[in-house]
């Protein structure tokens, strides 16, 4: 579970009880609805919409539909129950997040593959400027951002725009970072600091420095202190990256 995920869950929880709180009769429904899609519950998910189908259009403090919050939660059966009666694909919530932002934190393909067939936008950005592609890549959820990437264009674009390929290096996942780069990645990029992905990588990332080499990463490119990758890995005693970027 990613730490953004339990970031969610506990927002979640405390939209919920805010709901809760509320004495009106319509409100404390819209909270048991939103209760059942949390926990999975599709019966009784089922049920409620068959009472009061509405509740398809219910948000929680937070701003958040039923369809959200199934997503988040990968809940793929509710989603689709959902789905079928008419959930606001592109809906977004107080933060601006839709339920493809939420299922790329989740990392669900089930419930990713059903938004994307109901029309889900793979470009919405929310008020941080997050893209369901950025969410998957800070999630770590690889499958997810393979899946959304085979269906984008300008996805090199789209990556550099959220600097992923540094949150990729940042987690050390490899099989990420050659997914982003073959999209066509920026391996030069640079950060506010002057720092490429090279250069981050040389800290203690040695496994993913082939791969940066490989797409054409510049050696010689210096961060804000004037420092190399080379530099950087001789610092901190980084034997086997020195050895790496000191090949010819």
């Amino acid at each position: 579970m990613s730490y953004k995920f339990q970031l969610y869950v506990c927002a979640f929880v405390l939209a919920t009880a805010l709901n809760a709180q509320s004495q009106t009769p319509e409100a404390a429904q819209e909270a048991l609805f939103f209760q059942y899609v949390q926990s999975g519950s599709q019966d009784d998910v089922s049920t409620a919409l068959k009472k009061k189908p509405d509740l398809v259009k219910a948000k929680n403090a937070r701003g958040e539909t039923g369809l959200m919050i199934a997503a988040l939660f990968g809940h793929d059966e509710i989603v689709a129950t959902l789905l079928r009666q008419n959930a606001a694909i592109n809906e977004k919530s107080a933060d601006g997040s839709t339920a493809l932002h939420k299922a790329m934190i989740n990392g669900s393909v089930g419930s990713i593959e059903k938004l994307i067939a109901a029309g889900a936008d793979l470009y919405a950005t929310n008020e941080d400027m997050d893209s369901p592609l950025s969410n998957g890549v800070f999630a770590d959820n690889t499958d997810a951002v393979a899946l959304l990437a085979s269906l984008m264009q300008n996805f090199g674009r789209n990556v550099d725009e959220c600097y992923c390929i540094f949150q990729a290096i940042s987690k050390n996942n490899l099989k990420m970072l050659s997914l982003l780069l073959k999209g066509g990645a920026n391996s030069n990029l640079r950060r506010l600091d002057g720092s490429t992905p090279l250069i981050d990588a040389a800290f203690d990332r040695e496994g993913l420095l082939d791969e940066l080499l490989k797409a054409g990463a510049k050696r010689n490119s210096k961060n804000s202190t004037g420092r190399t990758a080379l530099d950087t890995a001789r610092l901190h005693r980084n034997q086997k990256a020195i050895e790496i970027l000191s090949r010819p």
